[in-house]
């Protein structure tokens, strides 16, 4: 009797030495794969944009005050060049806020289009700065919120950019609901496997 439960034990921890290290690098490459799809994700939002900052259109009529056309200029810069996150998130929310004022001054039909041109602008911006730099699943979540609050509110702009940027948002997260639901199944049946034993 006692050696037979010596063998059991034997069995369990050869079994839990073998799956162990298998556990392991199924999170290792869960990690790697969320990682290497949020770096393609950016790659994949970069594509709808023009190649350069002087193709990237940003022309308004002079309902659109110089300072803020200024703004944009520069929350273009940004777009292209190499500056922060934080700095690129902070200009494009100035942008959104002040244009957001103006689109809640008065009533709705009298707000001229070119403030709802800045408002999409602004989300745009802000969309791209928050799926830049390996975003987390709640960065791609609000910048889908961000595009969403863009067609609501603004205008389309671009060849209507922000709703080609959804489409391509919508589907990363479906992606990684899929994977998170096979890293879940691959858990539970290991966990199950471990109640079995012991």
């Amino acid at each position: 009797m006692q050696l037979c439960g010596s063998v059991m034990w034997n069995f369990f921890w050869i079994i839990i030495g073998s799956l162990l290290p298998i556990a392991i690098l199924h999170l290792a490459e869960h990690r790697t794969t969320f990682i290497s799809t949020m770096a393609f994700l950016w790659s994949k939002i970069s594509a709808t944009l023009p190649p350069n900052e002087e193709q990237f259109p940003l022309q308004f009529s002079e309902k659109v005050a110089l300072s803020v056309v200024e703004m944009l200029k520069r929350a273009r810069l940004q777009l292209y060049g190499e500056t922060t996150r934080a700095s690129r998130i902070l200009n494009a929310q100035i942008i959104l806020d002040y244009s957001w004022e103006r689109l809640n001054t008065g009533t709705w039909r009298h707000v001229d289009k070119e403030w709802r041109r800045v408002y999409s602008y602004g989300c745009l911006f802000k969309a791209a700065a928050l799926c830049r730099e390996n975003p987390s699943e709640e960065e791609i979540r609000q910048a889908i919120r961000t595009c969403d609050m863009g067609l609501l509110m603004g205008a389309a702009i671009m060849g209507n950019i922000l709703q080609v940027i959804v489409c391509i948002l919508q589907s990363e997260i479906r992606k990684l609901a899929e994977e998170e639901d096979n890293h879940e199944n691959i858990e539970a049946k290991v966990g199950h496997f471990f109640h079995i034993c012991v």
